[in-house]
């Protein structure tokens, strides 16, 4: 349930830090030739692994983001101690966490660069698998969001089962 309790965490601002490992790992796909020429890896084994590594890096900067939808944070308060035990993710953090992994699941298809992957096996490319499960995960946070949104007291300040369909039919 808690964004704020995964590995790499970082900042304050879940959106910024995905968007910044994104921004190095299409750095590091654009060099992906450079740095592993053919000389050097003749199967292309070594360029395969790597780039499996950096598509399952993706892929956690997008389940990291997804964790803020119906996210709640979680403290520890002993008796007598002040705090909320749970406290339920901002509703503009929750729109603003959809809207970000939408958006990346619309444009992913950076990954295919077939300068890279063209000495590959046979496969299916990456775009489509991770969009599929990407929406797959995202819509399965439905449940965390009616969770949330009752620890909210369903008010306005609430991100709803609504405003999600609403964000996800609107996008």
């Amino acid at each position: 349930y808690d964004p704020s309790a995964i590995e790499e965490d970082l900042g304050d601002d879940p959106m910024k830090a995905a968007q910044y490992g994104v921004k190095n790992l299409k750095y590091i796909l654009a060099h992906f030739n450079e740095w592993m020429p053919d000389e050097v890896d003749k199967d292309a084994s070594l360029k395969a692994a790597r780039y499996e590594a950096l598509v399952g890096q993706y892929n956690r900067y997008l389940k990291g983001v997804m964790l803020n939808i119906g996210g709640i944070y979680l403290t520890e308060v002993k008796p007598g101690t002040v705090g909320e035990r749970a406290k339920p993710v901002s509703r503009e953090r929750q729109q603003a966490a959809m809207k970000w992994v939408l958006n990346e699941i619309r444009n992913c298809g950076w990954v295919e660069d077939r300068s890279v992957t063209e000495k590959f096996p046979m496969r299916l490319g990456q775009t489509p698998v991770i969009q599929y499960n990407t929406l797959l995960e995202l819509f399965d946070t439905h449940k965390n969001v009616i969770l949330s949104s009752y620890l909210a007291g369903n008010g306005p300040q609430a991100y709803t089962l609504r405003n999600w369909l609403d964000d996800i039919y609107k996008d």
